[in-house]
């Protein structure tokens, strides 16, 4: 039978980090790479089947 979850191992060099970014956040760890998963994997399925662009991502060409 199949794990409905999910295990995955974090690379060491970026574990303190992940720390770091989880405290400034006021979250473990845990919870916020659960959050940065959610929000990558969203926005993979937003472009790919939405064919959006998201405009705030975008630099805009100076002709100097």
């Amino acid at each position: 039978m199949l794990n409905k979850r999910l295990n995955y191992n974090v690379p060491q060099d970026l574990t303190p980090a992940i720390r770091m970014l989880a405290e400034m956040d006021g979250t473990t760890p845990a919870y916020w790479l659960r959050k940065a998963l959610e929000k990558v994997v969203n926005e993979r399925f937003s472009v790919n089947n939405n064919h959006q662009i998201n405009l705030s991502n975008l630099e805009a060409l100076r002709g100097e």
